[in-house]
């Protein structure tokens, strides 16, 4: 299991976020590789999960609790959903991830410390993000959008 952080979730926001957490605490192995935080404070926003592995470097997870049926339309900033009776609109959560990934990336550069040392990438994040299923660069961090589609 994944070292969790918090340790001891009493409520979660989502039914969704739930099965997540629990998820990441039986699945991800070995668990001294593997550190997952549940809603992390990165300068004021909250990302669902950030997991951290030695291997593959920072995920973020945005989870929605969406089903399949609700969603009426997408594009690339927003997902309209039917929620009850009313048409919503909700910010992409692969744009919300997006985000996320911005946010973590310039912790990065004011901690320092995950900094490459490569002269071709000297000082700069070590970073690497997922864009439709093909890896744009050879560094560090992904972004995921996980959607409990049913």
């Amino acid at each position: 299991m994944a070292l969790m952080i918090p340790d001891d979730v009493e409520q979660f926001k989502t039914e969704g976020e739930k099965q997540f957490y629990r998820f990441l605490q039986t699945a991800v192995r070995p668990d001294s590789k593997h550190i997952a935080w549940y809603t992390p404070d990165i300068d004021g926003k909250e990302p669902d999960f950030l997991l951290f592995s030695r291997d593959a470097g920072i995920v973020v997870f945005e989870v929605k609790d969406w089903h399949i049926n609700q969603i009426r339309a997408a594009d690339p900033h927003n997902f309209t959903l039917q929620v009850g009776n009313k048409i919503e609109k909700r910010k992409n959560p692969l744009q919300q991830t997006r985000d996320y990934l911005y946010d973590v990336m310039d912790r990065i550069k004011k901690d320092g410390q995950l900094l490459s040392n490569d002269p071709a990438f000297l000082g700069k994040p070590k970073i690497c993000c997922i864009a439709q299923n093909r890896p744009c660069c050879v560094w560090w961090m992904i972004s995921g959008v996980l959607m409990g589609l049913r």
